[in-house]
């Protein structure tokens, strides 16, 4: 069974199942050395892919309003 397991993820490992996945409330930038660089594309919550060698990177957009006495 063990052995099983190990060839499993070799087998991912080769096949290029590269992602990442961005939270509710976050967007994200894809850069990928090996391509274009950095995206311009805006990226939104879920499971995208990736290359092997890109990131995601990853920004919260959440903000919250206090009010404060002057």
């Amino acid at each position: 069974m063990r052995k099983f397991a190990l060839l499993a993820v070799c087998a991912l490992g080769a096949t290029g199942c590269y992602g990442e996945t961005i939270e509710p409330g976050h967007r994200g930038l894809l850069f990928d050395p090996r391509g274009q660089g950095l995206s311009h594309e805006i990226l939104r919550p879920g499971y995208h892919h990736t290359g092997r060698l890109a990131r995601i990177d990853d920004f919260d957009v959440t903000y919250s309003t206090k009010k404060e006495e002057i």
